[in-house]
Parts: structure tokens; C-alpha cells; sequence
């Protein structure tokens, strides 16, 4: 039942092996976040690619240093002097939090070690930006007295954020089946001025992954497979056979397999394949991350693999699956799964972007269409 799979995959994803719960490499040293924060401060060109050269890991430096070279130098021209307003060390990862001087954005800079070199940094990049109006947006901590008293706060909130061009979007907020509030703020399309409403849809993205854990859920209760079976048993076509003999249905739902991002791996197509294993197959060569079960490691690639997973044991598409046995049997009119930008569906979002050599978001976004 879609209930019992729902409460199964909150067990699922909150109960994890210790292999898989082992330390994360620690975060950069003091000094070496010190040393990014005054290179974002001063764009200082000079001392640039000395410092870079000398915190920035072998791959970071063989694949991403002109691209972190070129963030720096847009950040410094487009933002500096900042304040710091704050750093917090959370795994391998120093959040940094810039507040501008010279324009009204603020910014969280990440700046993480490699995992393959300790102590080395592989990641410097802007994890999000917007206007200082949403710091300046007080949220209760406390019970309102009334729902009059929510709905007057959160509509003055968002009034204020909106105005502010921090905010763009729709929002609901429902007490049992009693919906409290709803609105849409913001176009949905700015070139056509679409604004947004209560059923402008929007793409998740891998939100989606939770519809695909359901479906594989439901499957091993149908008695189709076990979590613990291996992917040669329940994968016989997936070709890279001894990935399959060490890979099992729960390291892939959990992350743990050792399979990776899926973008950036080589692709090679196998040929006589179809729909979802077609794709899974395609990325299924190049080595393991860790051996599965030991470590966790984010990765589309293994949902991918859950995909084919799906339409080997159901005998429909992963899209129809999804759209049959969980959309529908859930009541959600208006969740659609389409695999295409092409598709035609009704009141869709386009998404929006900064240009790449536009880290802080001052100018006019970029539609993904891209994407």
C-alpha cells in the first residue's frame, strides 16, 4: 500500500549502516578560508594565482581553477568591500556569509576540502545570494495567537520580500485539509509577464527522487524483490557485472553504493538497450567511488539504476509507473513527471539563473531552457 511505502522509506532513509555514517574529510583550516575571504576583499590579481596554486587540490587545479580564478575576480569587482557576517564549519565544507558594502546582496561562499586530498581545497563556489531585505525578515519562534495573526504575518512577510526581489514563487500553507493561505508572487514568466498563482507548476528537480524510492518500496513489498537483493539479481541486463555483484536495491536508495554525480561521468551507450537502463547502462563502466556500503556519497546516477529497477519488475515505463501507481493513487492533479523540456504542460514555471560571470545576481537572470 502507498501509505506502508511512504512510513518504509522514512525508516529507510533515517536508518543507515555505521560504514555509511563514517567522519566526512574535516573543513579547511582557518587560514586557508582567511586567505579566500581576502582574495574575494581585494581581487588582488598579483597574489591570485599564488594562493590559488597553493590551497586548491590537484584536481581542482587541473579542472576548475580558471573557473574559481574568474568567480573571485566577479566577486571582488562586483561586491567589494564586504563584511563578514559569519562562518560555519559543517562537515568539509567553511560557509562563508559576505554582506556587501557597495551593493544591497549578501552571499554564502562554500569553500570545501577535496575528499580525495585532506587539507586541500576542491570546491570554491557561491552557494546562493540574494538581497539584503530577506535578512531583515522576522519569522516567530513562538505559537501566534490566532490564524488570522499567521495569515496577517506571513502576508506582510512576503509583501516585504517580494518588493524586494527576494522572492518569486507560490505559496500554500494548509492546516489539516483546510488550506490557511495561498498565493502566488513574482512571474512565472518574464518574458510573456506570467505572473505566478496558486497553480503554476514547478520543476523539483531531484525532489523527484522521493516518487522513486516510493515506487521501489512498493515493488519489494509486491514480494518483487528484496532491499537486500543484489542489482544482478534484480538487474540481470545491467551490464557491468561486477558493479551488479557488489551493489544492493538499499545501497543504491541510501546513497552508499559508490556510484557517481552521473553529468559528469563518460558516457558509453550500450547498444540493444532501452528506456531506463538504456541511460543507467550508459554511465556503468568507470570504477566504483568506495566500495558500497562503506562510505556515502550523493549520487543521480544510482537513481538512475533504481529507474531501470522499476521498469524491469513492473512491466511499464518509469514515467507511467510513477504517474499510475503513486500520482494518481495520491490525488496530486497537478504533479506531472515529463522527461523533456519539449513537453507541453500546462501553467509551468520557466526557471531563472544568473549568468555565470553574475555570482551575486545584480543584473537581469538567464532562462534554463538549457536544461
Amino acid at each position: 500500500m502507498l501509505r506502508t511505502a511512504t512510513v518504509s522509506l522514512a525508516t529507510l532513509l533515517f536508518t543507515t549502516t555505521s560504514a555509511a555514517q563514517s567522519p566526512q574529510p574535516a573543513a579547511p583550516p582557518d587560514s586557508v578560508v582567511r586567505s579566500v575571504i581576502t582574495l574575494v576583499q581585494t581581487g588582488d590579481l598579483s597574489r591570485r594565482g599564488q594562493v590559488l596554486s597553493r590551497i586548491l587540490s590537484a584536481s581542482a587545479r587541473a579542472k576548475d581553477s580558471a573557473r574559481v580564478d574568474r568567480l573571485i575576480n566577479a566577486l571582488a569587482i562586483d561586491g567589494a568591500p564586504y563584511d563578514v557576517v559569519k562562518v560555519d564549519s559543517v562537515g568539509r565544507h567553511a560557509f562563508v556569509k559576505l554582506r556587501s558594502r557597495r551593493v544591497p546582496r549578501a552571499l554564502t561562499l562554500d569553500v570545501g576540502t577535496d575528499r580525495g586530498e585532506p587539507g586541500m581545497v576542491g570546491i570554491i563556489d557561491v552557494l546562493e545570494a540574494h538581497p539584503l531585505v530577506l535578512d531583515s525578515v522576522q519569522w516567530p519562534t513562538t505559537r501566534l495567537a490566532s490564524r488570522a495573526a499567521l495569515v496577517s504575518l506571513v502576508r506582510r512577510n512576503l509583501d516585504r520580500l517580494a518588493a524586494g526581489g527576494a522572492f518569486q514563487g507560490t505559496v500554500y500553507i494548509a492546516r489539516g485539509d483546510s488550506v490557511v493561505f495561498a498565493r502566488g508572487y513574482g512571474f512565472s514568466d518574464l518574458e510573456d509577464s506570467v505572473r505566478n498563482g496558486v497553480h503554476t507548476r514547478f520543476t523539483i528537480a531531484s525532489m523527484g527522487k522521493m516518487f522513486t524510492a516510493t515506487a521501489i518500496l512498493q515493488l519489494v513489498e509486491a514480494g518483487k524483490f528484496g532491499l537486500d537483493d543484489t542489482l544482478a539479481k534484480v538487474l540481470p541486463a545491467y551490464p557491468n557485472a561486477d558493479r551488479a555483484r557488489r551493489v544492493t536495491v538499499r545501497q543504491l536508495l541510501q546513497h552508499t553504493a559508490g556510484m557517481g554525480d552521473q553529468w559528469s561521468t563518460p558516457r558509453k551507450p550500450v547498444e540493444g538497450l532501452t528506456g531506463a537502463l538504456a541511460y543507467a547502462a550508459a554511465v556503468a563502466y568507470p570504477p566504483l567511488l568506495f566500495e558500497p556500503g562503506t562510505r556515502w556519497s550523493y549520487s543521480n546516477e544510482g537513481y538512475s539504476v533504481l529507474a531501470a529497477i522499476v521498469e524491469q519488475h513492473s512491466g511499464e515505463t518509469f514515467a507511467d509507473y510513477v504517474q499510475r501507481h503513486i500520482l494518481d493513487r495520491a490525488g496530486m492533479k497537478e504533479t506531472a513527471l515529463k522527461s523533456s523540456g519539449a513537453d507541453i504542460i500546462p501553467h509551468r514555471a520557466v526557471g531563472y539563473y544568473p549568468a555565470d560571470d553574475d555570482p551575486l545576481g545584480i543584473r537581469a537572470p538567464r532562462a534554463n531552457w538549457s536544461f
